[in-house]
């Protein structure tokens, strides 16, 4: 750093597991979130759990949510717990891309690190297109792939893994980001699973 520069390092891990029961128009998840932020040598951990209900009814979504496995259930909206419809709960609802990014593998297919750089672009060119002055491309690295595990002719995995650097700039501020996400999914009991409605 140039002198006189002040360098400030937040470092950020967020944890998540989810555990999610999908019957038809019925879902039952428990959302497990852990973050920990250290900066300037201190350092903070919050933890929590999020139970859901949620029923397409027909004529109405039915939502209910608690943050303690003993607590009763809480009537709420399902855009206030994050979702805009019961599909998004869905296994891998946001997990699919252009075939033509796929790769055909032994265990299923693949986006391949060559394919996920050319995804992640292109997604990023987006974004600069409508925040100009904040991304360089230039001081960008991306190092990506994903793996899709088909059995019994249905997806049964997803391991994704991204490790991204850049940089942003605003203001004549400059910003360094490292970004790493690894996400592991796993589906089982295609067809047989049951929710029982805890509110009824």
């Amino acid at each position: 750093a140039t002198e006189g520069t002040k360098t400030k390092a937040v470092d950020i891990e967020v944890t998540m597991e989810q555990l999610v029961k999908y019957d038809g128009n019925k879902i039952y998840a428990e959302i497990y979130t852990k973050t920990y932020m250290s900066q300037d040598g201190s350092a903070d951990t919050h933890e929590e759990t999020t139970y859901l209900f949620i029923e397409d009814r027909e004529t109405y979504i039915a939502c209910y949510v608690k943050k303690f496995e003993m607590d009763e259930w809480t009537p709420t909206s399902i855009n206030k717990v994050g979702f805009n419809s019961i599909e998004e709960l869905a296994p891998f609802y946001d997990q699919y891309f252009d075939y033509t990014y796929f790769t055909k593998t032994s265990f299923g297919f693949a986006i391949e690190e060559k394919n996920a750089k050319q995804y992640f672009n292109e997604a990023m060119e987006e974004v600069a297109d409508m925040l100009p002055y904040m991304f360089n491309e230039d001081d960008m690295t991306i190092d990506m792939f994903a793996e899709y595990y088909v059995s019994g002719g249905v997806l049964s995995g997803v391991r994704f893994d991204a490790s991204v650097e850049f940089s942003l700039t605003e203001n004549g501020v400059i910003a360094e980001a490292d970004e790493s996400v690894v996400v592991s999914t796993t589906v089982t009991n295609y067809g047989t699973t049951v929710v029982e409605s805890p509110v009824d």
